[in-house]
């Protein structure tokens, strides 16, 4: 799945937020460095990097999973658990806001 890019400033923080989108179906990811990618996102396990507003850069990624069923198979794997990081009872008490309700 690839996590669109555009250069208009609106669309900077917007991939983050898609990003979750596509984790949460646990498929490999395709995207730019977007904003708050390095908290979830490591490249080679999880997603694959291109340069943003390079399409050959984008291509090379998306050729890499299409050539390589190990890797997507991986990556997809690490997404669906990396998913589970994110689910509300999860999160919250990883976080310990269990004490909050007490």
């Amino acid at each position: 799945v690839c996590s669109p890019w555009s250069p208009h400033p609106i669309f900077k923080d917007k991939g983050a937020r898609k990003t979750f989108d596509y984790l949460a179906v646990g498929l490999p990811i395709v995207t730019s460095d977007v904003v708050g990618r390095e908290s979830f996102l490591v490249p080679g396990v999880n997603c694959l990097l291109y340069q943003p507003g390079e399409i050959k850069s984008l291509i090379a990624a998306m050729e890499k999973l299409k050539s390589n069923s190990v890797l997507r198979l991986e990556m997809s794997l690490n997404n669906h658990d990396l998913s589970r990081r994110f689910v509300w009872n999860t999160y919250l008490l990883e976080n310990d806001f269990q004490q909050i309700f007490e």
